[in-house]
């Protein structure tokens, strides 16, 4: 890894990581195209974002169980309004009405009776 490449990863400026590492000791770094070893990467890294600290197990989460809150009354259900049911109208008295022309209704044809069995003829 270069020098420059360090610094982009820090979200540093290349001039300043040099001064950086000129100030942990690593005098040996002349511009921003010289490696950098893995020492020099850790120190650099350790000064921009401070120490690493030791990975500490995350405490488990524990679940607390409440007790659900009484439910809140209903409020009382608000009185219907009175309904009055209207009668209808009534129909105005029809005046005379004029005579209906008797149509005779044509009869209706009348079932015919069963034909009654015929008694055997007597013998010749």
């Amino acid at each position: 890894m270069r020098v420059h490449e360090l610094a982009k990863q820090l979200n540093v400026q290349p001039k300043d990581m040099l001064s950086l590492l000129h100030e942990l000791g690593f005098n040996e770094i002349k511009n921003n195209f010289n490696a950098v070893t893995p020492a020099m990467v850790k120190a650099a890294t350790e000064k921009v974002q401070g120490p690493e600290k030791p990975a500490t197990p995350a405490k488990p989460k524990v679940a607390i169980h409440r007790p659900a809150p009484p439910p809140t009354p209903a409020a009382p259900p608000a009185p219907k309004p009175a309904v009055t049911v209207a009668e209808p109208p009534k129909p105005a008295e029809p005046a005379a009405e004029a005579p209906k022309p008797e149509v005779p209704a044509a009869e209706a044809p009348k079932p015919e009776a069963p034909a009654a069995p015929t008694p055997p003829a007597p013998p010749p």
